[in-house]
């Protein structure tokens, strides 16, 4: 079901309008299950205990299920305007062009207008590329005032704030460069706080959204990716406290953690060979002696193996959790995004053990090479 016009009554947020209908849902279930009591005798106190919580959990499964699909209904996209950051990437060019389809007035942010992924969009009426540096404020300012002179022209509001603007890098915290780290943290970050903060204004008239991609990284950091899960982890929690903050003025707040794609945000081959030549020749001689070339090299053959038999060679599902974000009447805080073994890999993280959970990931990206002072000592 298509809304034309919505809008939620001021004052009553989401989340307690879905603790409500959960809990109501929980209690017509408990009753359901409390019929029985004249024909199963199994109404001891500790029976009832176990029933009772079973019809919390199940309400819940079943609300979250029913409102995500069967019962969601979606906002029209009349008069709407979406920004996104990070439409020269893969993620972002096939989000720009579903949301146009559907009738929304998309502002694309390149980093690169020139790019190939720019120059795609530039031929769809409902696409405006722009020039987007999320790391230069001046650029950001320089994108607000084109947008509201947009806007104006156009009789929009802006609807949602897309922040997709992401930076991969590869490497173990030892030997991971730093400037590598901070312009990672740059990007992700920051990135995502600059780009909030500077079209905060226009989302407070229209009531409308935020939307922030994450990475399931960010909940479970893997040998080799700690930098980057550091960075997705900041951003998931920018967008689970910014919900809070924001909910007073009737702005939704969405994270989506899409799951590994092989979409050129690894290319692990290019990066094996930048690190061989530059950055192996830049670490102290004693870290690389401690290590081992053979070790650089298990390495990234590991974190090749890792995403050659792990990554999804399509984004299609995050697009969609994406664009369920901007659509949908009643967001959710986070969604996750993959395919069906990749989604309850990570909702399975969240409740192992960590020892479990260790060797886990261990068995996914495990460098057969020993660093050689970890060997030397035993010859």
């Amino acid at each position: 079901m298509v809304l034309d016009s919505w809008y939620r009554p001021s004052g009553i947020s989401s989340g307690w309008l879905n603790l409500n209908h959960m809990l109501l849902l929980s209690f017509v279930i408990f009753k359901l299950i409390h019929l029985s009591r004249n024909w199963l005798p199994i109404w001891d106190v500790s029976s009832y205990a176990f029933v009772l919580a079973f019809s919390c959990w199940f309400g819940f499964v079943t609300y979250r299920w029913l409102k995500r699909h069967p019962l969601a209904s979606t906002i029209a996209s009349y008069k709407k305007a979406v920004l996104i950051s990070g439409c020269d990437s893969d993620l972002g060019n096939i989000l720009a062009r579903r949301l146009a389809h559907r009738g929304f007035r998309v502002l694309a942010g390149c980093s690169d207008p020139e790019s190939p992924q720019a120059m795609k969009l530039q031929s769809i009426s409902r696409v405006d590329v722009l020039s987007l540096d999320v790391t230069n404020q001046n650029s950001l300012d320089d994108t607000f005032r084109l947008v509201e002179m947009k806007l104006e022209e156009s009789e929009n509001d802006l609807w949602a704030v897309v922040a997709l603007e992401n930076l991969m890098e590869i490497g173990e915290m030892e030997w991971l460069p730093v400037d590598k780290m901070q312009r990672m943290l740059n990007v992700n970050v920051m990135g995502s706080v600059r780009m909030v903060k500077t079209f905060l204004r226009l989302l407070r008239k229209s009531r409308g959204r935020v939307v922030i991609s994450s990475s399931a990284f960010g909940d479970a950091p893997f040998p080799g990716l700690v930098g980057y899960s550091v960075s997705q982890a900041a951003v998931s929690s920018l967008g689970r406290g910014l919900k809070r903050e924001l909910a007073q003025w009737d702005i939704d707040v969405s994270v989506v953690q899409p799951s590994l794609y092989d979409t050129g945000l690894s290319r692990i081959a290019e990066r094996k060979t930048s690190f061989m030549r530059e950055d192996l020749l830049e670490l102290p001689e004693q870290l690389r002696g401690d290590y081992g070339h053979d070790y650089f090299i298990g390495f990234w053959n590991a974190m090749n193996r890792f995403v050659t038999d792990n990554a999804n060679p399509r984004c299609e599902e995050a697009v969609s959790e994406l664009v369920r974000a901007i659509t949908t009447v009643w967001p959710e805080t986070l969604y996750r995004a993959g395919s069906w073994r990749q989604v309850l890999f990570h909702n399975l993280l969240d409740y192992l053990p960590l020892e479990l959970a260790d060797f886990s990931m261990e068995l996914l990206i495990k460098n057969q090479i020993e660093p050689e002072a970890v060997v030397a000592p035993a010859n």
